[in-house]
C-alpha cells in the first residue's frame, strides 16, 4: 500500500509545476478544514484520523511530497500565526481551546508531514 502511494505521489508531484501556485495553495485538509495543504503536498486521507470526543476533537492528518523538508517547515511557520495558531513550547501551537503539533519525516527523498489537533488540556498532543 505505501508503495502505491509512493508511486501516487511522485506522479502528481511531476505534474505539479504546471499548475498555477495559486492553486495548489488553496487546497485544505479534510478534517481540518481550515489549514491550507502546503504547496507539494498531497493528503493522505486514508491515512488520517478524525472524530470528536466530549473535551474537542482529535485529528490527525498525514501529507506526503517531495522537494524540501525546511519549505514546508516555513509554510507552516508562517501559516499557522496567520490562521489564529500561537507557537509554543516545543513547537505545538494552540489556538481555543486546541493544540496542534506538526512533525516533518524524511523518507527516502519523500517528506511526511503529521499534523495531530488534540484539546489544549490533553497530554497527548504529539
Amino acid at each position: 500500500m505505501r508503495v502505491l502511494i509512493y508511486i501516487w505521489v511522485v506522479a502528481v508531484l511531476s505534474i505539479a509545476p504546471f499548475f498555477g501556485q495559486s492553486a495548489l495553495s488553496q487546497t485544505f485538509f479534510s478534517a481540518i478544514e481550515d489549514l491550507p495543504i502546503a504547496p507539494g503536498l498531497i493528503e493522505a486521507v486514508d491515512e488520517g484520523v478524525s472524530f470528536g470526543s466530549v473535551s474537542g476533537r482529535i485529528v490527525t492528518a498525514i501529507a506526503y511530497g517531495g522537494g524540501d523538508i525546511y519549505a514546508y517547515r516555513g509554510f507552516y511557520k508562517k501559516a499557522l500565526p496567520a490562521l489564529g495558531w500561537r507557537r509554543g513550547p516545543d513547537n505545538v501551537y494552540r489556538r481555543d481551546q486546541e493544540a496542534l503539533s506538526l512533525d516533518f519525516e524524511n523518507r527516502n527523498s519523500l517528506i511526511k508531514i503529521r499534523i495531530r489537533v488534540v484539546p489544549a488540556s490533553s497530554e497527548k498532543v504529539r
